[in-house]
Formats: structure tokens, C-alpha cells, sequence
């Protein structure tokens, strides 16, 4: 040892501090570990009023919205409990931008939905997200999740604050000649909204 490396002891109380701040950051809400989620679908000739709207409210009006075009695959692991009173499975979706091969690939644990304030109209569920490397896959695969379904999304982020607003559009990722799917190149439209 040149003197440099920390000890054993250090080292721990290193995590454990890490693991406080991280404690109390999830206690003051500084990470936000909760979602409220409210969705709806509007038809393709209606985008652009929707669009400009959002222009107009949200923060980044001077540079405009920021694009997206995302991949992301549904895993789900089932029957963590078998017998007479099964758990809910656990949802993970793995997500990657197509149009940024230098972004890191996203993990995200989505909670059950909870019953929020019944004066909002809006889903609450625990999210947590976060970044990972791209044998993310091969690594849920190895813990017995499994692969439910595929989509391709693309549009616009708008941001408010802690709001964030997507606008965007959703593909079926298609086949390209052979055996083996090659997502992000073909994509096939669901509907016209």
C-alpha cells in the first residue's frame, strides 16, 4: 500500500454518509420518487396548436422544446411470492434515445398506482429512475424477467418547473429482412393521434 488508498473503515463511513445524504434527500423530496401522471391523446392535425400553446407557458420558450426519440422495452418479474396470496408483479422498463447513442440507457421501476387526493384528477405511483449501461437487458434477463412489449416514442419535452411535459407519438417498432429485429430503423405508427 502506498499510504493513499483508504482504509476499510473509511470506506464504510464513506457509504454510510453517501447513504444518508441520499436518505435525506428522498426525505425532503429533493429526489423525487413519486409521479403524478396524467395522460390523454389528441389527433395528429390538433399537435400544433398544442405545440404552440406549450411554447408559451412552459420555461424553455427562448431555445424551444426539446426533442426525443425513444426506445423503450417492458420487463415484468412475475410470481415473487407463489402460492394462495401472489404479489403484484414488478414492472421495470429499460429505456434508450435513438437519436443520442452517447446518452446512457435509463432503468425505471414503476410502482402500482396509489390512491392520490381525490380532488386531482391524476394516477400517483412510485417511480424510481435511473442510469445504467446497455447489458441492462441481458441483466434483467438473467434475474427471470420477462420481456412483455417494445415501443418507440417521439416528439417534444417541455418543461415547467418540476413539471415535465411530453408531447410525443407512439410506434410499433417493426422487422427488418431476417430473423432478428433491428428497432429504431422500421416503425410503424399506432393510430392517427
Amino acid at each position: 500500500m502506498d499510504g493513499l488508498e483508504p482504509s476499510a473503515k473509511q470506506q464504510e463511513l464513506q457509504s454510510l454518509s453517501a447513504l444518508d445524504t441520499l436518505m435525506t434527500a428522498m426525505k425532503t423530496n429533493i429526489v423525487p420518487n413519486q409521479e403524478y401522471l396524467l395522460q390523454g391523446s389528441i389527433f395528429d392535425n390538433t399537435v400544433d396548436i398544442l405545440l404552440h400553446r406549450l411554447r408559451g407557458l412552459c420555461d424553455n420558450t427562448d431555445i424551444g422544446p426539446e426533442s426525443f426519440h425513444d426506445h423503450e422495452a417492458c420487463f415484468q418479474l412475475v410470481n415473487l411470492n407463489p402460492g394462495p396470496n401472489p404479489t403484484q408483479p414488478l414492472t421495470l422498463r429499460v429505456r434508450r434515445a435513438l437519436d443520442d447513442v452517447t446518452s446512457p440507457w435509463h432503468l425505471r421501476y414503476l410502482g402500482n398506482p396509489e390512491m392520490g387526493d381525490k380532488n386531482r384528477p391524476t394516477m400517483v405511483r412510485n417511480v424510481l429512475d435511473v442510469a445504467c449501461g446497455s447489458d441492462v437487458v441481458e441483466f434483467l434477463k438473467e434475474l427471470g424477467c420477462r420481456r412483455e412489449y417494445d415501443f418507440i416514442t417521439k416528439g417534444f419535452i417541455f418543461r415547467k418547473g418540476r413539471l415535465k411535459i411530453l408531447v410525443g407519438k407512439l410506434f410499433r417498432p417493426g422487422c427488418c429482412r431476417g430473423r432478428h429485429e433491428k428497432f429504431g430503423r422500421t416503425i410503424k405508427t399506432t393510430r392517427s393521434s
